[in-house]
């Protein structure tokens, strides 16, 4: 039990990191991260090691931050893609990051810096594992021209 205690400990940045990518708001991530603790807490008992912990928490988190996301906004199925949105310069990747849909933003932090298999991906978004490594693909994609209309004059953007 201590070990999963540690391995929960050490969780908690990354948990907090992939927070601010759900939810782009710190606080807000560090309540989601509350949130997501204090169910783990009576339930760490059940899991076979710190791993199993791990992607449960990560899990979890994904859950609420999705309830939540749902509860605050109407429903609708793709990002808004306004003129006004289009021009705005970006000028930092974590801008453009947040331009990315949610589950395709989720893929790529889960992948590039949770560093889990696109198994462990597929059992915390509750998706096939063929399906996070498309998504991972559409978000390299996705991100990489994002990062080139940055770099165009505004002319070249509009055409």
């Amino acid at each position: 039990m201590a070990r999963l205690f540690v391995g929960l400990e050490a969780t908690v940045p990354e948990l907090r990191r992939y927070g601010v990518v759900l939810l782009g708001d710190q606080q807000a991530a560090d309540e989601l991260v509350r949130d997501c603790l204090i169910r783990a807490l009576p339930r760490l008992h059940g899991f076979g090691g710190p791993a199993n912990a791990r992607i449960w928490l990560f899990a979890t988190l994904h859950a609420l931050s999705v309830t939540r996301l749902q509860q605050k906004r109407p429903r609708r199925s793709r990002p808004c893609s306004c003129a006004a949105e289009s021009e705005a310069s970006m000028t930092d990747v974590a801008a453009a990051l947040r331009r990315l849909p949610l589950e395709q933003r989720s893929v790529l932090f889960l992948v590039s810096i949770a560093d889990l298999s696109y198994q462990e991906v597929g059992e915390v978004l509750r998706i096939p594992a063929g399906s996070a490594i498309s998504l991972l693909s559409a978000a390299r994609e996705q991100l990489r021209l994002i990062m080139r209309d940055q770099e165009l004059p505004a002319s070249a953007r509009a055409g």
